[in-house]
């Protein structure tokens, strides 16, 4: 039995040339998510946010 997520991610590649105002704008836009974080390898950075279902309803 399959059970329904409770919540959404949400993950996006960071483009290596953002600059100090479009990396603050997805600071500032991932602090209003109640959890976020990113994953780092050699060849780029992904970050990721969870939304809760129930609190967007």
């Amino acid at each position: 039995m399959h059970e329904e997520s409770q919540h959404v991610r949400i993950e996006a590649d960071l483009p290596d040339d953002l600059g100090p105002a479009e990396r603050r704008a997805v600071l500032i836009a991932l602090a209003a998510c109640p959890r976020y974080g990113h994953d780092r390898t050699s060849k780029r950075v992904t970050i990721w946010a969870e939304l809760d279902k129930e609190a967007h309803r």
